[in-house]
């Protein structure tokens, strides 16, 4: 009797399942387990290979803005922090095993970002290490050295393979409208406690302040998971048909469509989120030399006129929409101004103290590492009234200033490493804005004033140098990868000759 290939296939297959059916079995005996938590880590990751194998560079550029976090490994890091590392080590290995797999580099970009991991790496081992509290660590704020490599290493698995021209608008909607996972925050807490389980897989601080308003009496309910998650479709706007292309009054839905977004965004009540479109705005117009146009005069036009129907209905907005607009000469509620003049008050006060540590960090900087005893005494000194609310958030390194954070964290050769980066990723965009193909004309316009903007909004507005160096390495990452390494010939057209 003889048994055939495929009947043993078969057999094997049967026994391996049943083995891991055993195996899953025991290990979900304590489904919270640190083991349970990851063997299923491990099987969902063997199951998604042949995926990952084949999108992974698709799926990395939707997860970069994507608000989803990997609940069963420890620390629950973000999905982009663990695509950007599968994504580079894909890459490298079909590279390695002889796939005709073209990678591509930009030296001046490469060279400051190494400077700049070795600047974090160095600063790390002299302050303290890097402890993660997740891992057990006695000493907390290794979560942002992670985010500082992450971004680093998302950089080559973003621009070392190079996207065909003709997918460039596609993974530029993936990467831009992975913001919408923010709502999920917003809309788990408004669908109750049955849904809960979604704050594994989504954030729960984009629900806090929603969540703190319902249960203290608060009257600003400000949803900032949905208000951050319209930055996508924001930019996704601006990349699709320029300013241009929305102000095209044979197609008015776009111009509303805008305006739509802008409005929803203000349900965050955060004055900056306003501050960022503006600037990206601004550049984009400008960028597109509408300035020399008349479209410069219909615009002023268009916003006084909304200016005049909307002053005098501003104090019957929702609460959360006027704090976006407080920033503005216009009669809002006073409790609205109270609380957007005191959150004013509160960085100014902490920036004037953090402004006389930056001498003493001025070499060496003072890095991430946080006893956490020094954060619980902070906390019960601010239960006590014995210090202001902001002190501790100095402690907890949170300054809300993009150069106080690189200044006081990684002192003078970090900030000159970052400035060298953003110098060589400024020219490389440039570079690509004026020499690209034609075919990514828009898509370099708006990847170069969302570059500006985003130097600007650092450096003038609000920043945090953990948190936002991904930005930037997405930014530059991104243009590499569509356009090269910012060398290409300029594009010549030939012009018929009139008849």
């Amino acid at each position: 009797m003889t048994v055939s290939s495929s009947d043993l296939r078969t057999v094997v297959a049967l026994v391996l399942a049943s083995a891991l059916a055993v195996l899953v079995g025991m290990v979900l005996v304590s489904p919270t387990s640190t083991m349970a938590l990851g063997v299923v880590a491990l099987l969902a990751f063997v199951l998604c290979l042949p995926m990952l194998l084949r999108w992974h560079h698709p799926l990395l550029f939707f997860s970069w803005n994507a608000a989803i976090q990997i609940f069963m490994l420890p620390g629950s890091p973000r999905l982009w922090m663990l695509m950007a590392g599968i994504s580079l080590g894909i890459t490298i290995l079909g590279s390695t095993l002889g796939r005709r797999t073209e990678l591509q580099s930009v030296r001046s970009v490469t060279w400051t970002l190494g400077v700049l991991l070795l600047v974090v790496l160095v600063t790390a081992q002299l302050r303290g290490g890097i402890g993660i509290k997740a891992l057990g660590s006695q000493t907390y704020g290794g979560k942002r050295y992670v985010l500082l490599i992450a971004a680093v290493v998302g950089y080559f698995a973003l621009s070392t393979v190079r996207v065909p021209v003709e997918k460039a608008f596609g993974y530029l909607k993936l990467y831009c409208l992975g913001t919408l996972t923010l709502i999920m925050s917003n809309a788990a807490y408004m669908l109750g406690p049955s849904f809960y389980w979604l704050f594994l897989l989504f954030p729960v601080e984009f629900a806090m302040d929603q969540a703190v308003a319902d249960h203290f009496g608060g009257s600003l309910r400000r949803l900032n998971g949905i208000g951050f998650a319209m930055v996508g479709p924001f930019c996704l706007m601006l990349m699709s048909y320029g300013i241009c292309g929305m102000m095209d009054w044979r197609r008015p839905w776009r111009l509303l469509l805008f305006a739509a977004i802008m409005a929803v965004s203000m349900l965050a009540g955060f004055r900056s989120l306003l501050g960022l479109y503006g600037l990206l705005f601004i550049f984009q117009f400008w960028l597109e030399g509408l300035w020399r146009t008349k479209l410069v005069l219909v615009l002023a036009a268009a916003v006084s006129l909304a200016a005049v129907v909307a002053i005098p209905f501003t104090r019957h907005l929702p609460l959360t929409v006027q704090r976006s607009l407080s920033f503005l000469p216009l009669d809002v509620d006073p409790q609205v101004r109270h609380d957007a003049e005191a959150s004013s008050e509160w960085r100014f006060q902490m920036w004037r103290m953090l402004w006389g540590q930056v001498p003493q960090y001025l070499w060496v900087g003072k890095g991430f590492a946080l006893d956490p005893m020094d954060l619980y005494f902070a906390q019960e000194s601010l239960r006590r009234g014995f210090i202001q609310n902001y002190e501790t958030a100095m402690i907890a390194g949170d300054f809300h200033s993009g150069p106080l954070s690189l200044l006081i964290g990684f002192g003078l050769p970090g900030t000159l490493a970052f400035v060298g980066f953003l110098f060589a990723g400024w020219w490389v965009l440039r570079a690509n804005f004026q020499r690209g193909p034609p075919e990514l004309r828009r898509i370099n316009t708006f990847l170069y004033a969302y570059f500006l903007c985003r130097v600007v909004f650092f450096f003038g507005v609000f920043g945090d140098f953990a948190s936002d160096l991904a930005h930037f390495t997405g930014i530059v990452g991104i243009s590499v990868a569509l356009n090269g390494d910012g060398h290409s010939q300029p594009v010549t057209t030939t012009r018929a000759k009139p008849a």
